[in-house]
């Protein structure tokens, strides 16, 4: 026969562990979230992303629970790119006004901030005849190539052999890169410039100088081409480039063109002279393109049939010391693809040779005929389906991180395709929403996971914050593996995890703390000292708590998960 004590702590424990399933119910189900974090699983990238959202002055940085780890604040909204660099400086896109150039993507300038969030550097490239758009790449020397519209009136265009009811009105916008190399004092200086329409060609009238068959010259653009994104021969936004990329090694240039359907690839070996020509550089073809894929019917080498790409994104290489360095990731947006508008990752092995150049045979198109790896089309795929924007990049450890970009979404796939990492943006617009909401305005034109190595995270003190959404639910920090979760030493230590009127916490240094339900509301403040103490959270109902740390600038450390029970 049992004694009373043995008696009563049976029922104790009859209680908790009844009281622990009822929890664990009724916490699975508040463990849904419609904003933040969606999902985390352990083979998770440790690292920190980066995003800009299309409608926000702010650029986030946030780790995998959601919790913000930094905060970057301009004047403007971005115009669209951002980048955090090694050393912790943000180099970010910004949108300007512009009354002639009005396309999506259109920005205008670019600025610096260091890790503080203190502006370093700004320049602006917008007038009546040039704008910024879209996107920028940080050279390792610490220049920046640029992509920007030039306005060609409707006459230069004809005179280069543009058919007279395909010349708008208004002229073209053609695209051209220029390397800006930042000074101090807000100057610069433009280096390194290549322009698209140095690099057309025609077959209409053998008069003009652009004249050939348009097959035997696919190092050009034909001028009198207009894809399938651009919406009609009216339509000024010609090629609508909308990433660019630099490859060190072979010191090339990836532009991609949504409107060719197309990525080109560039020498940057040349003088701005020989970029304007077909002759010179390292490759021996001045800026005429190396290599391009995706739609060969652009340069008569194929029919529409041969079409792999559809209003894509993010054309860029996989970087060296990555799972399938070298080859060519782009986020294949799908419009207008044969058998739906639905968008895919897709991976392309070029068929690059070993001094740098690209194979090709004599009147057929670029290979190869498909991409190697294609995510997005089978019905056990997530849905990443996107219209617009989007991006895709490969982490360190092999995982791959999609932007879902119109949706305001990430996602995170390990190395056998399953989903470890999934968020949503918490914003409409400007402001947080709260979890348990949704919301339509959280367009992002990318995001990037840099490793929690990176140096830009090993050199600037990191102070992890709260969620961006409003009442979170940020449990997701429980799932995170041992390694991870103690990139940061939490100055707080739970004596006690199930709790009857005291809760015993040792604090490291003085520390103001908050005593949190699972949804996100306070119950209890508390100002600590260094050492032991005996919390009195008599009050609180029977359920599931956190101890979170509020920092000076009211952000919250990693939260201490404990069971209150009466």
């Amino acid at each position: 026969m049992k004694t009373p004590y043995f008696s009563h702590m049976d029922n104790v424990l009859h209680k908790v562990f009844f009281l622990l399933f009822v929890l664990q119910s009724a916490f699975g189900f508040a463990q849904e979230n419609t904003v933040g974090v969606i999902s985390i699983a352990e083979n998770v990238q440790e690292g920190y992303t980066l995003f800009a959202p299309n409608s926000n002055k702010s650029t986030y940085l946030i780790d995998n629970c959601g919790n913000l780890v930094n905060e970057w604040v301009s004047q403007k909204n971005p115009g669209l790119a951002a980048y955090l660099m090694p050393n912790g400086d943000l180099v970010r896109t910004r949108r300007e006004s512009n009354n002639v150039f009005f396309a999506g993507g259109v920005g205008g300038g670019i600025e610096i901030f260091d890790w503080m969030g203190n502006l370093k550097w700004e320049f602006v490239f917008s007038d009546q005849n040039n704008v910024l758009h879209h996107d920028i790449a940080v050279l390792p020397n610490g220049n920046i190539l640029a992509i920007a519209f030039e306005l060609v009136s409707r006459e230069e265009v004809i005179a280069l052999g543009r058919k007279l009811d395909n010349a708008p009105a208004s002229g073209l916008w053609a695209d051209k890169i220029i390397e800006v190399k930042p000074l101090p004092n807000n100057e610069f200086e433009i280096v390194w410039e290549w322009r698209a329409i140095d690099h057309v060609v025609q077959n209409i009238d053998a008069s003009f100088p652009s004249f050939s068959a348009i097959d035997e010259a696919p190092g050009r653009l034909n001028i009198n081409y207009i894809g399938s994104g651009q919406g009609g021969n009216t339509n000024s936004d010609w090629m609508h480039s909308n990433a660019i990329d630099y490859n060190p090694e072979l010191d090339q240039i990836i532009l991609n063109s949504r409107n060719f359907n197309e990525f080109f690839i560039i020498d940057h070996t040349t003088t701005t002279e020989e970029a304007s020509s077909s002759e010179g550089g390292r490759y021996g073809k001045g800026g005429d393109f190396l290599y391009r894929w995706g739609n060969p019917l652009a340069y008569q080498s194929g029919t529409m049939f041969e079409q792999r790409l559809f209003s894509q994104h993010d054309a860029h290489w996989v970087d060296a010391g990555l799972k399938d360095e070298g080859k060519i990731f782009v986020f294949n947006n799908g419009i207008n693809r044969p058998g739906g508008s639905i968008s895919s990752v897709d991976l392309i092995s070029p068929p690059i040779l070993p001094d740098g150049t690209y194979e090709k045979v004599q009147g057929e198109a670029y290979g190869p005929l498909e991409a190697e790896w294609v995510y997005g089309l089978e019905a056990e795929h997530e849905d990443i389906t996107s219209a617009r924007i989007s991006g895709v990049d490969r982490l360190p450890n092999g995982n791959t991180i999609i932007t879902v970009g119109s949706n305001g979404r990430i996602v995170e796939l390990d190395d056998n395709i399953q989903l470890v990492w999934d968020y949503i943006v918490p914003l409409a617009g400007t402001e947080p929403i709260e979890q348990g909401e949704t919301t339509t305005q959280n367009s992002i034109f990318r995001s990037y996971k840099y490793a929690a190595d990176y140096p830009a995270f090993t050199t600037n003190d990191i102070e992890v914050g709260s969620p961006l959404e409003l009442n979170p639910n940020n449990q997701f920090c429980d799932a995170l593996p041992t390694e991870q979760a103690s990139i940061h030493s939490n100055p707080l230590e739970l004596i006690n995890t199930l709790v009857v009127s005291e809760l015993i916490v040792n604090a490291v240094g003085n520390n103001k703390v908050a005593v949190i339900d699972i949804n996100g509301h306070v119950h209890y403040t508390f100002d600590l000292y260094e050492g032991v103490h005996h919390l009195n959270v008599d009050n609180l109902p029977n359920g599931m708590f956190y101890l979170h740390l509020i920092t000076a600038n009211s952000s919250i450390l990693q939260p201490l998960r404990f069971l209150k029970m009466n």
